[in-house]
Order: C-alpha cells, then sequence, then structure tokens
C-alpha cells in the first residue's frame, strides 16, 4: 500500500491519495474542501486518509480525489447529495435528512473550531481592545459566508450577521466597513492573514479575545455512497478507540492549542441551539470564565 500526497494551491481536482490496486473496481472517492477556510485542509485531509486507510482490511482499496472548487454552501449541498461530484465533506452543520446526506458522528475537530477570533480592520484595533462582553459585539455586525451554520449560533445569540455569498468575498466588504469582523478558528486566521494579506492590506485579528460556542466537525457523505460512509465511521471508530485520533490532532494542532492556552484571552461565551440534545461535548480546551 502507498499513499501519494500532494500540495495544492489552487481549486483544481486532484488526485491525493491512492492505496494501491490498479484495477478499474477500485473506488474513488471524492472529498470537496472548497468551503473550509485556510488552516483546516491539511489536517482534515490527514484524519480522512488515516480513516480510510484504517479501513482498507474490510472494504479493500480506494483511491481518495480531492476537490477544492470554490462554491456557495448551498451549491456545495446540492452537488453533495446528488453524489456525482463530490462524495463527502467535513462540516459543522448537521441538520441533513438522512435520505441524502449521511452524517457520520465521530467529530474530527477535537472542538478546536468552537473558538473563533475576530479578524477586523486593522485600524480599529483600538475599538476592538476594548471589547470584553458580548453585549458590545451585538451592537456590530459580523461577516460569514452565506449558508456557514456559525450563522444560527450568532442570531441565536442576538448578534447582527451579514451573509456575503464566499469567503474570500468577506475581505473587501470588511475593508470597505460594511461588515465590521469576522469571526474565524483559531487556527483559520493566521493562514488567512497569509494567503490574503497581500491581495487585501490593512486586516489583523484581535490579540486577547475570542469568541467560544461548541462547534463540532462531522464527515458528511452522500447517501448514494453508503459504503463510503459505512467504511469511514468504522476507521474513525477504530481512531477514536485506540486514541490514534487524538494524537493525530495533537501533531497538527497541539502547537496552537498551547499557543492560545498561553495568553489566557477573554472568552465570549455563547450557546449552540443546534447540537442534537445527545451529543456529548469534549473537555473544554481553554478554561471557561465563571458564569
Amino acid at each position: 500500500m502507498s499513499i501519494r500526497l500532494l500540495s495544492v494551491a489552487l481549486p483544481v481536482l486532484l488526485l491525493v491519495g491512492v492505496c494501491e490496486a490498479n484495477d478499474s473496481s477500485t473506488p474513488e472517492y471524492v472529498y470537496w474542501t472548497g468551503a473550509a477556510t485556510p488552516g483546516r485542509l491539511d489536517y482534515e485531509l490527514a484524519v480522512v486518509d488515516a480513516a480510510l486507510k484504517r479501513s482498507v482490511a474490510a472494504y479493500g482499496p480506494y483511491h481518495l480525489t480531492l476537490d477544492q472548487r470554490e462554491m456557495p454552501s448551498v451549491r456545495g449541498r446540492m452537488a453533495l447529495i446528488k453524489g456525482d461530484d463530490i462524495h463527502f465533506v467535513a462540516t459543522t452543520r448537521q441538520d441533513y435528512d438522512p435520505r441524502q446526506l449521511i452524517v457520520v458522528r465521530h467529530p474530527i475537530e477535537g472542538g478546536l473550531l468552537g473558538y473563533r477570533q475576530l479578524l477586523i480592520k486593522a485600524e480599529r484595533l483600538p475599538e476592538f481592545a476594548n471589547i470584553t462582553r458580548p453585549q458590545q459585539l451585538q451592537k456590530l455586525i459580523a461577516g460569514q459566508g452565506r449558508g456557514w451554520p456559525d450563522v444560527d449560533v450568532y442570531r441565536a445569540n442576538h448578534f447582527n450577521v451579514e451573509e456575503i455569498l464566499t469567503f474570500e468575498q468577506l475581505l473587501p466588504v470588511l475593508l470597505s466597513e460594511r461588515i465590521d469582523y469576522i469571526p474565524l478558528g483559531i487556527d483559520e486566521i493566521e493562514p488567512t492573514l497569509t494567503r490574503y494579506g497581500d491581495k487585501y492590506p490593512g486586516m489583523t485579528k484581535v490579540p486577547g479575545l475570542m469568541i467560544y460556542y461548541p462547534m463540532p466537525v462531522f464527515l458528511v457523505v452522500s447517501a448514494r455512497h453508503p459504503t463510503l460512509a459505512a467504511r469511514l465511521n468504522a476507521g474513525l471508530k477504530m481512531m477514536t478507540e485506540d486514541g490514534s485520533l487524538q494524537r493525530l490532532f495533537m501533531r497538527y494542532k497541539g502547537d496552537t492549542v498551547a499557543t492560545i492556552k498561553a495568553t489566557n484571552p477573554t472568552l465570549i461565551m455563547l450557546r449552540n441551539p443546534n447540537l442534537p440534545p445527545t451529543y456529548n461535548l469534549p473537555p473544554a480546551l481553554l478554561a471557561r470564565p465563571e458564569e
């Protein structure tokens, strides 16, 4: 068995993983990452590839193809339901009709994605440096991609939200001050500044301040590919039980967790109205303030 991983910088369709078997019966699984902001791809791809490898004994060889085309969330969801061009995705949304989409209920992000830093126009940093309470942010406008599940969280907590079609389109809107800030995962904000800083200069993050709400990430598979859902479930179950998923998380995210803990940030706590009542929250990565 050999695995070939290619680094990709453009939104193209590439073969990124192969578990060798060169006959035409080897299934090809297409993983769509176009909805992910910078900073998540390497880890999530490593999880997917590891889960598929763990299921080879029971399900056989595979080809893994990475689709990085950027498209609005609604369009991506419809393509995923159709199941022709893309077969599965990592997402925080769970409210799917099981006849259309299958949620593999093993969270893969270790609770990290629920910690959000604020991307702002740099000249407004003194204004944001004084924010310590949710009521202060409720007076401002958050920017989010259209159809992002976080929109429901912010609105349920009485925040003002402006939805923009795609992630990159949020950035010039931020600089024009049509929106006031963009909340991004703590491992997403630095890659965003690195990738887009030259094209959209004048952005920065707010140090020492975070929003937190529980936001687990799951793999979601087109119901047209139940075997793929079953093998991902089997692989992630084994990885969860033997601790290899947690070890993989710490390999990719351990430095981020340690850095954030060391800053002892102010946390603005929000509730997530979309969590299933039976979902067991992972332990908080950062100390929570007293209610």
